[in-house]
């Protein structure tokens, strides 16, 4: 199970570089880029004082499991009104007028999308630092904090140059942002199906690598999904 809760926010972080290389404004991003160091130095002597095994027996509960399948579907949905944030018209007096005032007001709440982080990207955060605080024994404890912190920055306020570099155009993001979230849901349901308190009694136990089997299925099709929307995208522009 420790194994597929990595996986799982290995692609919270790769979602979080993913989200912010949408948001334009280089002001949101540093705000964010803070926002994050603040709180990976807040967890840093939490961290020390938290065994991995019991954080790992904790989050494989069913109970924490179901708490965690929450919180992924609350960041899908931020994740699609981010991605369609730019589609809402700004409401103005005719637009009021026509829709009514609380058609307006969840515009408004659309388009203000973008200034909130990724929700996944908390936990996330606080699992790697775990598992490096876990790996890296032996390792300055202030000094992964440091780099982990740096790094984080780094990618919330350059990831519009990063996924340039990769190659990522604007729809792009927006359909991997989602389907990292559509992933991380169905990891999460999986590993809750897996969970041994799920089970009905006399029913055949399930291999928990079946679990991270299934998840690099999922990863597979949807890695194959966007190569062949890129090779079908870049076909039409040499037609064109």
């Amino acid at each position: 199970m420790s194994e597929l809760l990595l996986i799982i926010s290995i692609v919270a972080v790769i979602k979080l570089l993913i989200e912010e290389a949408q948001r334009a404004s280089i002001g949101v991003r540093i705000v964010h880029a803070v926002l994050f160091v603040l709180y990976i130095v807040w967890i840093h002597p939490i961290c020390l004082n938290i065994s991995k095994l019991s954080v790992d027996a904790w989050l494989a509960s069913a109970e924490s499991l179901q708490n965690i399948t929450l919180a992924v579907i609350a960041d899908l949905m931020l994740c699609l009104l981010l991605a369609t944030a730019n589609e809402v018209s700004k409401p103005d007096r005719r637009y009021i007028k026509y829709y009514g005032p609380g058609r307006a007001v969840a515009a408004v709440l659309h388009r203000a999308a973008p200034l909130l982080p990724p929700l996944l990207a908390w936990p996330a955060l606080f699992y790697l630092r775990i598992e490096l605080l876990f790996d890296l024994t032996g390792v300055s404890f202030i000094g992964v904090t440091a780099t982990m912190a740096v790094c984080v920055a780094a990618i919330v306020v350059f990831a519009p140059q990063i996924c340039n570099s990769l190659h990522f155009k604007a729809e792009m993001r927006k359909e991997m942002s989602i389907l990292c979230s559509l992933f991380t849901l169905a990891a999460v349901v999986g590993a809750g199906v897996l969970t041994l308190e799920n089970h009905v009694y006399g029913s055949p136990a399930i291999d928990p690598d079946t679990g991270i089997l299934l998840a690099a299925i999922a990863a597979g099709a949807g890695g194959g999904y966007l190569i062949f929307n890129l090779k079908h995208r870049h076909s039409n522009k040499n037609n064109v």
